[in-house]
């Protein structure tokens, strides 16, 4: 079932949704010299969303031990963050996903490396903007089960039209 939105809540609504990135780069890479380039991004500082928006999976590495790895699989959608748990996956429930606030990759080159940085930063420019489209809701019907009596609808502040959760 998924959670109530308060982790994507918190915040100052003085500012807008979003989050900061910090990406760490190995400090020496010589091409055709050394044969890998990592770097890593922590997601901090996030404003009306998470920080914990990198997609993790669980992996078998020996299944008669039961040792498992979590692998990156991307950056959260919104589903993601309201359904997945932060740090590891819950036991027993498929698929088996959880939400961390970084991401540590290594690639064959610095290129791909490159290309990989460029993707998560459109994911995470996608994800604050659809975030921000969800907020605006609007009323599409009202509709009677049974044969209540007429009714206007409340104005308190838990049936709101704003969408703002």
């Amino acid at each position: 079932m998924p959670s109530s939105s308060s982790s994507s809540s918190i915040g100052d609504p003085l500012y807008g949704r979003g989050v900061w990135l910090r990406r760490l780069v190995q400090t020496k890479y010589t091409s055709n010299t050394i044969d890998g380039f990592r770097f890593k991004v922590v997601a901090y500082g996030g404003n009306l969303m998470p920080n914990t928006i990198f997609r993790y999976g669980r992996e078998a590495m020996n299944a008669r031990e039961g040792a498992y790895r979590l692998a990156f699989d991307g950056v959260c959608s919104p589903s993601d963050i309201e359904e997945f748990p932060e740090e590891a996956p819950l036991v027993g429930v498929y698929p088996e996903f959880c939400r961390l606030d970084y991401v540590d990759l290594v690639f064959r080159s610095q290129a791909q490396a490159e290309d990989a940085w460029t993707a998560i930063l459109e994911e995470v420019r996608h994800l604050v903007n659809t975030l921000n489209v969800m907020d605006q809701i609007q009323p599409q019907a009202d509709l009677s089960i049974g044969n209540p009596p007429p009714a206007d609808f409340p104005t308190n502040s838990s049936s709101s039209s704003s969408g703002a959760v």
